[in-house]
């Protein structure tokens, strides 16, 4: 109160609903009613009644789309239309819907460039000018749209810093980032029009031009032969102000459902095309995004094989229509005979090999899609399935022994009433079942009616089968490793249908489920084996760090014990150092923690997580923390993990041992590698006689475990430097 020289506090309560959410302010806003609307660092945003004093809370509830995207608020503005606007890390742009009190969220997918967004500007025609780790994005409030500048367009950088932007008198904004300073005026950038032709530079099959005969840029159609049915094809938009910006997309009517934008890429491959006639549809845009509208069209032939082709099929019937005229001509009726047997056998194998085809590609998607199960419940799930729709079994269950119930029980069925499920239970040597498991042979009964081996089996059973109309079936073992892990059963409804290939085709499904679950077991065990040296790592770490200083502070609790009686400003600083070491602790603790569920790397990503703890950071040790980040991208989450934990360590030290006032953090993602620096100005140590608890080695052996390099030089007096460098492979 600027009258009476009083402050008003406002803080976090947990138990106050109308208090501020989080105590760490990061942002102020005056809207034009007066009210203050206030921004968290990690507690989302906040709105204040100047006349209540009554605070309302808006946090990111993951399960509303109408909550605010992100708990941590850079910046709030209202524009000249009045509609406020609140910038995050890490959930992109916010727009604030007054009538409904809710949010609507503008991010990478609706073409912002990064969802970090520092700063908000407006120009003169009403576009909100946007900072963020990617450049400089000019939003559009009127079509919802973004036009993203970057360091090719003259940005000191892509990468910009909080609470660095301004508007002058004159209209011209400008922006600070990590590399200077960026000044513009946005009434001078006016956007091309420019609608760029396209021309096709590069039609291939396998690397070969398929019309080498014309100019590639003058081809309208070509024509493809099977089995040659696939071609490949480059092609440009003739824009020149700034090529690499330029976009493609591209479509082949007739196959595609829709266009398949490729971003920068200007090449496409299209593979097995079915015979028929297409269109290739080319397009592309100049540097600021427009399209040309009339696309660029190429007609595309392909020959089918001949016997798909309806002269083929017309003459295959011609001929065996002439056959039969002949023969009823030039024969008498036991030649005519003849012919229609040689008819009925020619239908026949044509009937049998289009069966074995069938089956063979039934065998191969079993084979695709048991390689891609990596549980054994996922395998023995998918023979049942593929029995049933692929190789036209009427029913079929897996059986697995349960140690709990020690009998062998259905696992999966597929057509079975759940009464017959019920039934298929037995005993170790009970049965048909039984039998097969303990002689590891499978067993096949052509028809239950009259199969003096079935008519033995349980009444229960055998009533059930009948009631689900079996009249045939195979008991094959699945066998792992010189074991029966399963046993597979296949039945139908008819008897005497399972012939030798039958039989042969449902052999070869059980080997290839054998052959998986193997796999998967493998799999099962690598995993096992992971979890334990990560859990023994985990246990050394906090062997050698935290129950140390666990230790160290009970007996520093002990020793003020002692003297507190006496020299109760003696038994102070005893105390001091047990509390220091006790918060140590915790901050281990706190890392194995954070090792052991990253959601914070995984939800933001490394370089968002690293600005943030080293803010925190900063507030807690009075230590002033330069941060620079070049070249950001995603990284695989055990790297970014091993990096997040090494700034851990370093500024842990520094905090401890350097009696540092600056810190120097910096990550840079290089072509083919990813390297990190911590430099204080400490009082340093020598590297012969290194003070022990500073977990040096630990940041070695971290670094080594997944393929790279860590250093560590320090001067007494002139503080230290730790560098690592990891290769640079990104998420897929």
């Amino acid at each position: 109160n600027t009258n009476t020289g009083q402050f008003t506090h406002f803080r976090h309560d947990p138990s106050g609903p109308e208090t501020i959410s989080g105590n760490s302010i990061s942002a102020i806003y005056e809207d034009r009613q007066g009210r203050l609307w206030v921004g968290t660092v990690s507690s989302g945003l906040n709105r204040l009644d100047p006349d209540l004093g009554i605070f309302t809370r808006y946090r990111n509830d993951p399960n509303d789309p109408g909550s605010i995207s992100h708990d941590s608020i850079m910046s709030i503005y209202q524009d000249m239309n009045g509609i406020l606007w609140v910038a995050t890390a890490g959930g992109g742009l916010n727009r604030y819907n007054p009538g409904s009190d809710s949010f609507t969220h503008y991010n990478e997918k609706n073409g912002l460039p990064n969802d970090v967004v520092y700063g908000i500007l407006e120009d003169g025609k009403g576009y909100l000018w946007l900072s963020t780790n990617f450049g400089l994005s000019r939003f559009d409030p009127q079509t919802s749209s973004f036009r993203n500048y970057d360091d090719s367009d003259g940005l000191q950088s892509n990468e910009f810093n909080q609470y660095a932007y301004a508007k002058g008198r004159d209209g011209t904004l400008y922006f600070g980032g990590i590399n200077g300073l960026t000044a513009f005026d946005p009434a001078q950038i006016v956007d091309s029009t420019y609608e760029p032709p396209l021309v096709l530079t590069s039609l291939t099959q396998n690397g070969t031009p398929i019309e080498p005969d014309r100019p590639v840029g003058t081809i309208k159609d070509f024509t493809l032969r099977w089995p040659q049915n696939n071609f490949e094809f480059e092609f440009a938009a003739l824009s020149y102000a700034e090529p690499t910006k330029n976009q493609y997309a591209y479509m082949l009517e007739g196959f595609d459902q829709d266009w398949y934008y490729s971003g920068t890429r200007r090449d496409g491959r299209y593979t097995r095309l079915p015979g028929g006639t297409y269109t290739l549809l080319l397009r592309g845009s100049n540097n600021d995004g427009v399209w040309s509208q009339a696309p660029l069209a190429i007609k595309v032939t392909v020959i089918p094989p001949f016997w798909q082709t309806w002269w083929f099929r017309g003459s295959m019937f011609v001929l065996l229509v002439g056959v039969v005229f002949g023969g009823y001509r030039l024969r008498v009726r036991s030649i005519e005979t003849q012919n229609l047997e040689l008819e009925r056998q020619v239908r026949e194998r044509t009937g049998a090999l289009e069966r074995r085809t069938g089956e063979m590609e039934a065998l191969y998607h079993a084979d695709e899609m048991m390689l891609r199960s990596v549980t054994v419940e996922r395998v023995l799930q998918t023979i049942v399935n593929v029995a049933v729709d692929m190789l036209n079994a009427n029913k079929s269950a897996v059986l697995v022994w349960s140690e709990k119930y020690h009998r062998w029980i259905v696992s999966f069925s597929r057509r079975f009433r759940e009464q017959t499920v019920s039934a298929l239970h037995f005993g170790e040597d009970e049965g048909l079942f039984g039998r097969v498991a303990n002689s590891g042979q499978a067993i096949t009964i052509h028809d239950t009616f009259s199969d003096n081996r079935w008519q033995k089996q349980r009444p229960d059973v055998i009533e059930a089968f009948r009631w689900d109309g079996i009249r045939a079936f195979m008991l094959l073992p699945i066998r792992a490793e010189e074991k029966v892990v399963a046993l597979f059963f296949v039945g139908f409804v008819h008897p005497s249908v399972i012939v030798d290939d039958v039989q042969r085709l449902f052999f070869a499904l059980a080997q290839r489920a054998a052959l998986s679950i193997e796999n998967a077991q493998l799999f099962e065990q690598t995993k096992e084996l992971a979890v334990m040296e990560e859990r023994n790592r985990l246990a050394r770490d906090l062997h050698d760090s935290a129950k140390q200083k666990a230790f160290a502070a009970l007996a520093q609790l002990g020793t003020a014990n002692g003297v507190i009686a006496n020299n109760p400003g003696n038994a102070k600083s005893h105390l001091d150092e047990a509390e220091n070491l006790v918060y140590e602790v915790i901050q281990e603790l706190t890392f194995l923690i954070q090792e052991m569920y990253p959601l914070a790397l995984m939800e933001k990503g490394l370089a968002t997580t690293l600005r943030e703890y080293i803010f925190e950071w900063e507030n807690r040790n009075d230590i002033q923390v330069n941060l620079s980040i070049g070249h950001e991208r995603h990284l695989q989450l055990e790297k970014a993990q091993a990096l997040y934990r090494v700034v851990q360590e370093a500024l842990a030290n520094v905090s401890r041992h350097s009696k540092a006032s600056y810190v120097e953090v910096s990550l840079n993602y290089e072509k083919e590698q990813v390297e990190l620096s911590i430099l204080d100005n400490g009082c340093g140590f020598d590297l012969n006689n290194k003070p022990s608890g500073m977990g040096l080695s630990s940041i070695r052996e971290r670094i080594q475990s997944i393929g790279g390099q860590a250093r560590i030089e320090s001067t007494l007096g002139e503080g230290t430097c730790v560098t690592v460098s990891l290769p640079a492979e990104t998420e897929s």
